[in-house]
C-alpha cells in the first residue's frame, strides 16, 4: 500500500515538472546552478532534476534534495571602495618577525613543576563517549 502511495506521489511530482520552467530548460545539473532563478533537486527515487527555486522549495525533503544558491555576502572591490573602504595591502611597514627579539628558552620546561608549583591536572577523557569539539 505504501509502494502505491509512493509511486503516485512520484508520478504527481513528475508532472508538476513538466510544467516547471528551469526542468523544461535545463537537463544539466551544471546549465541549471548557471541559472540564479533554479535549483539542481538530486533524488533516489525520481530523477534528479532542476526545478525553479519556488518549485524545489515545495519538494519533499525526504525524496530530494536540492541546492541552494546563497548570494555572495562579499562585496566586489568597486562597491567597498564606494562605501570608504582603503585598500592598504596587508602588510606593516616593519615585519612582526623583526620585531621579535630573541628570546632565551629553558631547556627544560613542564607545567608539572614551575617555579615549584604544579599547574598539571589529570587527564578525564570529556570527549567520551563522544568528541564534540
Amino acid at each position: 500500500r505504501s509502494m502505491k502511495l509512493f509511486k503516485a506521489a512520484a508520478f504527481g511530482l513528475l508532472a508538476a515538472a513538466q510544467e516547471d520552467a528551469c526542468h523544461t530548460a535545463h537537463s544539466a545539473k551544471v546549465d541549471c546552478q548557471a541559472d540564479t532563478k533554479c535549483s539542481w533537486c538530486d533524488a533516489s527515487a525520481v530523477p534528479s532534476a532542476c526545478y525553479t527555486k519556488e518549485d524545489a522549495a515545495k519538494l519533499p525533503s525526504a525524496v530530494f534534495t536540492c541546492s541552494a544558491r546563497r548570494a555572495s555576502e562579499l562585496l566586489p572591490r568597486e562597491e567597498a571602495e564606494m562605501l570608504g573602504v582603503v585598500w592598504r595591502g596587508n602588510a606593516s611597514e616593519q615585519s612582526s618577525h623583526e620585531l621579535l627579539g630573541d628570546v632565551e628558552m629553558p631547556s627544560e620546561f613542564t607545567w608539572c613543576d614551575k617555579d615549584g608549583k604544579n599547574y598539571c591536572t589529570m587527564s578525564r577523557n570529556q570527549h567520551i563517549p563522544q568528541y564534540c569539539g
